[in-house]
């Protein structure tokens, strides 16, 4: 990479000046009857993590904002959570949560450069020194509109969004390769142990059992026979930091439907506790939900492996450690694909936030297979998630290069005619 100081030569302007803000809304005659909708808790920094399909007439009162192709939705409340999207080629029945501004860039800016400009930690900061509350420190339109960002003219715009936007697309096509790895141990995974379709299962026996019939040599088991739960540490605020310290899993590491998301990882100073820790290929189960829809609540994760060996977890979180003779990639697939969530989240309550009591997970019943079968699938999946550990991996790299030039492009820093940048794979 070579690279000089640019000379910023463009004045800066007011946001406002150059985007029109929330410009769709939902109306009476709208089209359709069901929605994809897009709320907070679906939405990573620069992901989608799932989508609500709701009758239009049930939907919450929030899901207002229509959004065009080349949109770019942000999160208003709790902006220091980083909530956006760059939104591409959208289905039309699509509507988007009023918690997000939707912003569509005017023929003054590029769409991308729009994008990049409103999602790099400055702005960011900009939004927390302006939100107002307390509980839910969120920002208006106004806002956002008397932002001052720096303009170059648009060819400088484009090459900045072609730059920075091709390692976006590498790290979306990452997570792709690493969605349909995930389906494939799923589908195994409901084949052998949920529809009974294992190797061979013609020649065994179906008997009767507590849960139905299940095949012969197989135990109706709670999951507190086979694995010991761990709940995650206590915290404050204070404890945690962008710099420093071990990595923190919490809530935001949860999917909607599980998996794993390391956007937006926080890191945690304070007292170190190992049971309180988690390790690559570990299980993570969500014990709390702020949603009050029971979205994340009882969700499980297989920790990826983070650039990092060891990380602290949150209280919102337990770990689930397996006994010796029962492994991690099963007990994984159990949590994940057998129905575990829909069966157990309906027993978490509370008024505001969502708790579920942990002995509600031990309790949770499922036919366990003899252990050979157990090991078959294990080997499979553990090949499966070698795979989607190496895609994280360079993900991070990704993440980390591309990090440290959108800050130095978008502020013109750099000069983007002198740049020659070879992405590849895995930049350096």
């Amino acid at each position: 990479m070579r690279n000089k100081k640019a000379i910023r030569s463009t004045e800066t302007v007011k946001l406002g000046a150059v985007i029109s803000i929330n410009p769709d809304s939902v109306e009476k005659d709208f089209p359709f009857e069901t929605i994809k909708y897009i709320d907070i808790s679906s939405v990573g920094s620069g992901t989608l993590n799932g989508l609500s399909e709701i009758k239009f007439s049930e939907a919450p009162s929030r899901a207002k904002r229509l959004v065009n192709s080349a949109d770019t939705i942000l999160s208003t409340v709790r902006p220091n959570r980083r909530s956006f999207l760059f939104v591409k080629n959208p289905e039309p029945n699509i509507v988007v949560s009023t918690g997000f501004a939707v912003l569509r860039a005017t023929d003054k800016i590029d769409s991308r450069y729009l994008y990049y400009t409103v999602t790099h930690q400055p702005f960011t900061d900009y939004l927390m020194n302006n939100a107002k509350g307390a509980a839910y420190p969120a920002v208006d339109t106004d806002t956002i509109a008397r932002a001052e960002i720096w303009l170059p003219p648009l060819p400088t715009q484009r090459k900045i969004a072609a730059i920075l936007s091709a390692y976006d697309d590498l790290i979306e096509n990452n997570l792709r390769r690493i969605k349909i790895l995930e389906e494939m141990a799923q589908l195994i995974y409901r084949e052998w142990f949920v529809n009974f379709r294992f190797p061979e299962h013609e020649k065994v026996r179906m008997l009767e059992s507590g849960m139905g019939m299940i095949p012969e040599g197989w135990e109706v088991k709670s999951v507190r026979d086979v694995a010991t739960l761990h709940r995650g540490k206590s915290y404050r605020g204070a404890d945690l930091t962008n710099e420093g310290g071990l990595p923190f899993l919490n809530l935001k590491c949860i999917e909607r439907g599980g998996g794993f998301r390391l956007d937006g990882l926080k890191r945690y100073k304070g007292d170190y506790e190992s049971k309180r820790t988690a390790r690559p290929g570990d299980i993570i189960i969500a014990v709390t939900d702020m949603t009050q829809e029971r979205r994340l609540v009882a969700h499980a994760a297989r920790v990826p492996h983070f650039g990092e060996p060891i990380a602290m977890i949150s209280m919102d979180l337990v770990k689930a450690e397996p006994r010796d003779d029962v492994a991690k990639e099963y007990l994984h697939g159990m949590f994940r694909f057998s129905g575990f969530s829909d069966e157990v989240k309906q027993h978490a309550n509370g008024v505001n936030v969502l708790h579920l009591n942990p002995e509600r997970i031990e309790e949770y019943e499922f036919p366990l297979p003899p252990p050979d079968l157990r090991r078959s699938y294990a080997q499979f999946s553990a090949d499966v998630y070698k795979q989607c550990d190496t895609l994280h991996i360079k993900n991070i790299n990704l993440h980390r290069t591309r990090d440290l030039l959108l800050p130095k492009l978008i502020s013109g820093e750099l000069d983007v005619s002198e740049l020659d940048i070879d992405i590849g794979e895995e930049p350096a």
